[in-house]
């Protein structure tokens, strides 16, 4: 049986945490303690299992070193692929048949 695509998302969003931690050369020991939490909720978000608030996401990203804004940029480009439709322009796609919400630069 497959994975929920929810399930995949997770596991996407611990591989990007996991690999700004590893670049950092961090452990995930000393991942946790930057949280004020332990290493095996750091394990288990890294493969997905576990799921994080928005409080507790900022706090990991902020604890591996990277800004929390670009990794939602980046876990968002990577759930949802600009579509090409083999014609080579990619992001040929009207806002009206995109179902994902209006991209911002801001948050305020």
């Amino acid at each position: 049986m497959a994975k929920p695509e929810s399930s995949l998302h997770h596991e996407l969003l611990g591989r990007l945490l996991r690999a700004a931690r590893r670049r950092r050369e961090l452990t995930q020991s000393q991942v946790a303690a930057r949280m004020g939490s332990h290493q095996s909720v750091v394990a288990r978000f890294e493969k997905g299992t576990r799921h994080l608030d928005v409080v507790e996401f900022v706090l990991a990203a902020r604890a591996v070193g990277v800004s929390p804004v670009k990794l939602v940029r980046r876990l968002e480009r990577e759930m949802f692929p600009p579509a090409d439709d083999g014609a080579g322009g990619g992001d040929d796609q009207s806002p009206v048949d995109d179902p994902r919400p209006p991209a911002t630069d801001r948050i305020e």
